[in-house]
């Protein structure tokens, strides 16, 4: 039972590493070999949180045998108080299973992960040149580590005087490991604790939520101008390295690996205007230093266009579904329905049984904002519970901790159902708190996790190493959150196989007494800045953007920013209203007209009544216009579209998010709504 356990642990992992990676990942896109390291770190962090549990259980029914032996009961009698957990393992099996688990992410976390990103990193054109850039783009970060591992050992060696064997070694590496973990922890969870609830409470208000998505929408827009420019500007350095590089032959090469970087249509554009910009003759010629430079720059337009247009498409369908929340939300037939047919709709075969507009309409209207409200509320407990633990786990009588109170409790009752589930509730939730903030947080377009497969190389990487390096000192701070640690509570009882392993903090005295024990209160002031915006605040007053995203709407610098927004969702929506009204236009036409054998249109078949219909609908449609008053006009003009509107733009580009600034200006749209269809054709 208990191998089986352990192997369903390992297919569960493996199953929620290939569902972020899905999400964040482009598996047709990205490097396989990116994808493979990235999904091994995720892998493995996933598997040490669920296999911890075990490990608890395992280890507090070895301490009721060892108790009741030492009192001289036998093991395995009639007699014998203590029963054997279903999930019990035997002996050697956590032990090599930790050591596998926990060295091979150590040796992904600090060795082979970071050489990657800097390999992903480098636009160098050959291997060994990208892998010469890599090289010396961790030399100064294995070389800082060096200088501070070596002070470390140092300071062991002369303020202990104890002798320095391969054991001691290993958990000096394993101490300064967790170390450096443990201050990211507390930080990321400090914030996670607070904002965890509060992102879910706001996930309940429909309007807050939709002024969000037009904050978004008024800074994405921003981003795709900015992606845009930058494009331009690449696209003429390639030309004029075009002009200047092709009576060389090598240099040529490395031109057409930059220009097949570009989508399709600006190959094509690059070939068709080749020679028609000439390089100035007073400049140096370029080298290959320069085209990598170049290359690097394409490299980031590229993929800075390209995640601009798709979150900008995704963005557009996020706050179309929410204004239709919003206009449903106060319907007296109670049915949901979207304002566009273009937008995401269930499957058919749900949308007719299951998901049906009443449906739809009580949960998105009624019940989800309930039930995130009620999530909210006891995660909000949840955190209560672990800040008071993390200042009072260090108090070993009386008792402080809660989880450790919870435990005890299960503990003489033998219950190992609730140890499992408790423990695992438990360290899920520090994990959802600790790793919220890494996949929210944003580094200056360095490090970001974008959902809808739109991270990056260097970023997925990223993640994968700064999980490896946090999860270990988060299962290590769980177990000095249950008591299960004997030199936190300063008492004699069996050590789980993670610790056996790992060894303990105390290797350094200043760690042990200092950081392992005290800094965890550090959270609660994490959470008190969390609460009052003291980031934001900080990062807004030097003029910084803000890394977090949690952007406070009272500001009128954000109002302006929401104005915009719901303008351009305004307009994107007439777009697509256009073009829908267009296309059943068109429908129309073929249905009722179709099209003869010959393969012509059967207009000519029914002169007579084709010219009866135009009449009157010309005649009908200057009527309408006559009784317009002086209002309606206004009002019509004020809705034409800017210049660079191009009605016969298709509905896929628009999906896409692609408005291309090659093509050239589109025409004014007509003022009246009533058209006929001659006027697409």
């Amino acid at each position: 039972m208990s191998s089986w356990l352990l192997l369903g642990e390992v297919v569960l992992a493996v199953l929620v590493s290939l569902v972020l990676l899905r999400r964040y990942g482009d598996v047709r896109r990205q490097s396989k070999l990116v994808l493979v390291a990235t999904t091994m770190a995720w892998c493995l962090s996933c598997l040490m949180l669920a296999t911890l549990p075990l490990d608890v259980a395992t280890t507090i029914y070895r301490q009721c045998v060892t108790r009741h032996r030492d009192n001289g009961s036998t093991l395995g009698s009639s007699d014998s108080p203590c029963s054997k957990p279903w999930s019990f393992l035997p002996s050697p099996v956590l032990p090599i299973f930790w050591h596998v688990v926990y060295w091979t992410s150590q040796f992904l976390t600090w060795l082979l992960l970071p050489f990657m990103q800097s390999f992903s990193a480098a636009a160098d054109f050959s291997v060994m040149g990208k892998v010469r850039s890599a090289l010396l783009a961790n030399a100064i970060y294995y070389g800082s580590y060096l200088i501070i591992f070596t002070s470390l050992l140092i300071y062991v060696l002369v303020a202990t005087n104890v002798h320095l064997d391969a054991f001691r070694l290993r958990s000096l590496c394993a101490a300064a490991s967790n170390t450096w973990g443990l201050l990211l922890v507390i930080l990321l969870l400090g914030r996670g604790l607070l904002e965890v609830p509060r992102s879910l409470w706001r996930q309940a208000g429909g309007v807050e939520r939709l002024h969000r998505a037009y904050l978004v929408a008024a800074r994405l827009a921003t981003e795709r101008a900015e992606a845009d420019d930058k494009m331009s500007d690449c696209i003429e350095d390639v030309q004029r390295m075009s002009a200047a590089v092709s009576h060389n032959q090598i240099l040529s090469r490395h031109l057409d690996t930059i220009i097949k970087k570009f989508p399709n249509d600006i190959q094509e554009k690059l070939h068709q205007e080749e020679g028609s910009v000439e390089w100035d003759d007073s400049k140096p010629l370029p080298s290959e230093a320069s085209l990598v430079c170049l290359h690097k720059s394409v490299k980031k337009a590229v993929e800075g266009t390209h995640r601009a247009s798709r979150l900008w498409s995704r963005l557009i369908e996020e706050a179309f579904h929410l204004e239709d929340v919003e206009l449903c939300s106060n319907s007296p037939s109670r049915e949901f329905h979207r304002s566009l047919a273009s937008s995401s709709q269930p499957p058919a075969f749900l949308g007719r049984s299951v998901l049906t507009a009443r449906v739809q309409w009580l949960w998105f209207c009624f019940f989800r904002s309930a039930v995130c409200r009620i999530l909210a509320f006891f995660m909000v407990l949840l955190s209560f519970a672990v800040l008071w633990s993390e200042c009072t786990f260090f108090s070993a009588s009386p008792v402080l901790s809660l989880f450790a109170i919870a435990l005890s409790a299960a503990e003489k009752a033998q219950d190992y159902t609730y140890i499992h589930l408790s423990c695992f509730l438990t360290i899920l939730y520090l994990s959802l708190c600790t790793y919220h903030t890494v996949f929210r947080i944003r580094f200056f377009h360095i490090f970001q996790l974008i959902p809808h497969q739109q991270t990056n190389h260097y970023s997925l990487l990223f993640s994968g190493s700064l999980f490896c390096r946090l999860t270990p000192p988060l299962c290590l701070n769980l177990l000095g959150l249950l008591h299960l640690d004997s030199h936190v509570v300063l008492k004699q009882r069996n050590e789980t196989a993670y610790t056996e392993i790992m060894g303990h903090m105390d290797v350094v005295p200043f760690i042990a007494d200092g950081v392992y024990i005290y800094y965890p209160m550090v959270t609660v002031l994490v959470c008190l800045a969390t609460y009052f915006h003291l980031g934001t605040r900080s990062l807004s007053a030097f003029g910084l953007p803000q890394c977090l995203g949690d952007e406070l709407i009272s500001d009128s610098l954000t109002s302006d920013l929401v104005e915009e927004g719901r303008e351009l969702i305004r307009r994107e929506k007439r777009k697509r209203q256009r073009l829908e009204d267009a296309d059943l236009r068109k429908k129309e036409w073929k249905e009722r007209f179709g099209t003869n054998e010959n393969g012509c249109r059967g207009v000519a078949q029914e002169p007579e009544k084709f010219q009866t219909d135009t009449a009157t609908k010309g005649s009908s449609r200057s009527r309408g216009q006559e009784g317009l008053g002086t209002s309606d006009r206004i009002e019509l003009l004020s809705d034409v579209e800017p210049m660079d509107f191009n009605e016969d733009q298709s509905l896929e580009e628009l999906e896409m998010g692609t408005e291309s600034r090659y093509q050239p200006a589109g025409r004014y749209a007509s003022l009246s709504r009533t058209r006929n269809f001659f006027d697409d054709l």
